[in-house]
C-alpha cells in the first residue's frame, strides 16, 4: 500500500496491508501499525487512533488517520 506516515513525507510503497475478514492492518515501516474495521463504504479505527478520514478519486481510495495518509486502487483489497 502507498502510504505517507510521517508528517511532510511524500506517497511510497512502503506500507504491508493484511486483511482478515473485516479488520484491515495496516503496517508501517518503522513497525507500528493502524487497525480499522470495514464500517459501511469505508473504516473506522479499532486500535484507539483518531477516526480515518476518507477520500479519493475515480481510481482509488486515500484516507487520513492523524497526520499519517494511505492510498490504494479500488478493488485491489476486496477484489472489486
Amino acid at each position: 500500500m502507498d502510504c505517507a506516515v510521517t508528517p511532510g513525507s511524500d506517497f511510497a510503497p512502503d506500507c504491508l496491508v493484511e486483511l482478515d475478514g473485516d479488520t484491515l492492518v495496516i503496517r508501517h515501516p518503522d513497525g507500528s501499525f493502524r487497525r480499522l474495521v470495514r464500517d459501511g463504504d469505508g473504516f473506522a479505527s479499532a486500535d484507539g487512533a483518531a477516526e480515518p478520514v476518507m477520500g479519493g478519486a475515480d481510481d482509488r481510495i486515500e484516507f487520513t488517520v492523524d497526520s499519517a495518509r494511505y492510498r490504494w486502487q479500488k478493488g485491489q483489497l476486496d477484489g472489486r
